[in-house]
């Protein structure tokens, strides 16, 4: 009997009370504990997902007096976390996640691993509604983990419909983001889960929105408010009025926005104290705005604010103060509305700043995870003397893994130098217009070569066949005068001088032009980060012979900064990925630990040498020996002081 109740509790609650009624009352004639444990917390489940949740709380207490009198352990902790469901929709959050961490003690003290699993996503949520989605997203993967492992398929889908939007706000991969939502929504429609199939749909209705494809999100919305007002829980009800009303509006159709809020006004009276009704008054504002009732759209805002703050829902408070700041602006009181628009965006570049470090986090710790997984397998391998294998397998997971940390790290030093740039053309609107296109110039040519390299990482993906890229005769002195004249605008921001001196006009060598922007900005963008202001980089390129003893010609090149230092003990680290020293950059700038490890690889590749040379407390020298292609005539020093004091 419960086991059929419980098939219909997502898809036709009323149904399941019914049923489940009847079963407690059964299992209270034969004083069946565990049954009547089950029994009250599917009445409990099917209160929350009809929006009855006081009549809900009750049934889930009584699970919990019956569990505690006959210590089901298993029932004590599906009661406590039921509990924890009820404080998580009042927005008691620390109670919430007392409640959770409760019962997965108790799961995992009894073995009881697809509980884990459930307690893993409910604390999930609470992470995720506090804003820590870092912290979210990794129990979200812990409960995907454990969802495989059972084959429960509506636990997967469960999950992936919160992880979602994970993919495309903090990851930035869309791809990801929009298959999980089509995924989800295709087995809740299979299972016949219409709860799901409600959150899977507001889901598709927020992708589309920020895609753009307000007629989707329209439809979607509609879809998850029709299954809604059959059942559902408060705020995802509540808040699939705002992502309605908030699309129409992007549509500029204001008179749809207002029948849709004012129906979300009227049902929001039910539930006071729940986020959702803070979403509906949130979207009333920018109706309200839309309509030109200013006044009241900003007194809307800003109560809306406050009680969005006093339920720490910090995230959506920036929204609000975003509303805020536009009533200012409507109503003209421009000098309220400036330090608004000021802080929002400060916050969001701030905002912007910590999802990058959480992108690199988790590519980071993917790379990890899989890493132990491969060497796990290649010594398994090993085991059975498979040493091709393990060979091919090392050789992929190298390639694979710095594929990915190499992207991201080399799209991270142009993008700086470009917004250094823009910074200087924003502070300076009088600037004389031959340096304004200069500045302008090195825009270009940055940007070119940020697009050649995702071209060749594409076709190099895309073919597989070629394991080197294709090299041919570099001037060297060309390319790494381009490269200091680029640090030099980062180095200008901390008052550090840079003097390069060269012995020639003309090193060439057999490379690629990217391999040699790789090597020079790297040790550049080094030095700049962890030299004092008022400091000086020295750069200098000499022809030489090879440090190797075989007496071939060799350009070298050297970066010397003045800066910590690096201690004996931490120099066999230096070239190794993802290792982060003692130092730090002196101006709080970003570090990967990966930078020097892409300079040894290039440098290797080209059949070049690297090295560094250091004393503690007295700065560091890095010096990259390259191949000379042929022998040079064309002699005559070059000393070249850039001023960025």
């Amino acid at each position: 009997m419960l086991q059929e109740a419980e098939s219909y509790v997502r898809s036709d609650p009323p149904r399941t009370m019914e049923i489940a009624a009847e079963a407690e009352e059964l299992a209270s004639k034969d004083r069946d504990v565990q049954l009547r444990v089950r029994a009250a917390l599917l009445l409990s489940r099917a209160c929350i997902h009809m929006g009855k949740t006081d009549e809900g709380e009750v049934h889930a207490r009584r699970a919990f007096n019956y569990a505690t009198a006959n210590y089901d352990v298993i029932g004590l902790g599906r009661s406590i976390n039921e509990l924890g469901v009820y404080c998580f929709i009042r927005s008691r959050f620390d109670d919430a996640l007392n409640h959770y961490k409760e019962a997965e003690r108790l799961f995992r003290s009894s073995d009881a691993t697809h509980d884990v699993g459930k307690v893993l996503l409910n604390i999930g949520n609470v992470y995720h509604r506090l804003g820590d989605f870092a912290t979210s997203l990794s129990y979200y993967e812990q409960c995907l983990e454990i969802a495989q492992e059972v084959e429960d398929e509506i636990l997967e889908a469960k999950v992936l419909t919160n992880m979602s939007p994970f993919f495309d706000l903090l990851i930035y991969d869309t791809e990801t983001s929009l298959n999980y939502a089509s995924r989800t929504i295709e087995v809740f429609k299979k299972m016949g889960d219409l709860v799901g199939l409600a959150k899977a749909y507001s889901n598709m209705a927020s992708y589309q929105r920020r895609s753009g494809d307000y007629d989707a999100a329209i439809m979607y919305s509609q879809m998850a408010l029709d299954i809604d007002k059959k059942f559902s829980e408060p705020i995802d009800h509540l808040s699939n009025y705002y992502s309605l009303a908030y699309s129409y509006l992007l549509k500029n159709e204001v008179g749809n926005a207002r029948d849709v809020i004012d129906e979300g006004l009227e049902l929001s009276t039910q539930f006071p104290k729940s986020p959702g009704t803070l979403y509906v008054q949130l979207a009333n504002a920018k109706v309200m705005l839309a309509e030109g009732r200013y006044a009241e759209s900003l007194e809307m805002a800003l109560r809306t604010k406050e009680e969005m703050h006093a339920m720490g829902l910090e995230g959506d408070a920036s929204e609000a103060e975003l509303d805020v700041a536009d009533a200012y602006s409507a109503l003209g009181m421009y000098d309220k509305a400036s330090p608004i628009y000021r802080h929002i965006v400060e916050t969001k570049e701030a905002d912007t700043r910590t999802r990058m470090d959480h992108r690199l986090s988790y590519i980071r710790s993917k790379y990890e995870v899989q890493h132990s997984k491969n060497m796990a397998e290649i010594e398994r391998l090993r085991n059975v003397e498979l040493a091709e294998a393990v060979r091919r397998l090392e050789e992929l997971n190298t390639q694979k893994s710095e594929y990915l940390a190499f992207i991201a790290h080399e799209l991270k030093n142009p993008l700086s130098t470009i917004r250094s740039i823009a910074a200087l053309l924003t502070a300076d609107p009088l600037m004389h217009t031959k340096e304004r296109r200069e500045l302008e110039a090195q825009i270009l040519t940055i940007s070119s070569r940020m697009f050649d390299l995702i071209t060749s990482l594409l076709e190099r993906a895309r073919t597989e066949r070629e394991r080197h890229e294709e090299v041919s005769l570099v001037n060297a002195a060309t390319v790494w005068t381009h490269i200091v004249m680029q640090a030099g605008y980062a180095a200008r921001d901390k008052h550090i001088e840079i003097v390069t001196d060269a012995d020639a006009t003309s090193y060439p060598v057999i490379a690629t032009e990217q391999h040699l922007v790789t090597i020079a900005g790297n040790l550049l963008s080094n030095a700049v980060k962890f030299s004092p202001p008022n400091s000086t980089v020295r750069v200098t390129m000499r022809h030489t012979q090879s440090t190797k003893g075989n007496g071939k010609p060799v350009v070298l090149f050297s970066v010397t900064d003045e800066g910590p230092g690096i201690s004996p003990e931490e120099m066999p680290l230096l070239f190794e990925p993802f290792q982060k020293l003692s130092s730090t950059p002196t101006a709080g700038e970003h570090s990967t630990g990966l930078g020097l490890h892409i300079v040894k690889r290039d440098v290797e590749s080209l059949n070049g040498h690297v090295w560094c040379e250091s004393t503690p407390g007295k700065g560091a020298s890095f010096y990259v020996e390259l191949p000379l292609a042929v022998d040079d005539s064309e002699r005559g020093p070059l000393t070249i002081v850039r001023k960025m004091a």
